[in-house]
């Protein structure tokens, strides 16, 4: 492998964007959401708040098992609407 393609791959790995969880936790429930630090996710039905803080809206994510639980429990088969970052 060359030294160029080297330093590209290295350069390309740091420019994943981090987010300030704190701030957007905070942000999440002064907006009427609920946040599940354990996911970095705010359950809000908000699309451009949701945005602007540099999440992705899911407007159907499920509440049965939405998170690999292995028994979650008794839940209704709907949509769950939640903003969350990768």
């Amino acid at each position: 492998m060359s030294l160029c393609m080297v330093l590209l791959t290295a350069c390309s790995s740091s420019t994943e964007q981090k987010h300030d969880f704190e701030k957007i936790a905070k942000a999440c429930e002064e907006k009427g959401g609920r946040w599940h630090e354990e996911w970095s996710e705010c359950a809000i039905n908000e699309k451009n708040w949701c945005e602007e803080m540099g999440g992705q809206l899911d407007t159907c994510a499920s509440s049965c098992s939405a998170h690999g639980e292995k028994d979650p429990g008794p839940c209704i088969l709907k949509c769950n609407t939640r903003c969350y970052w990768k």
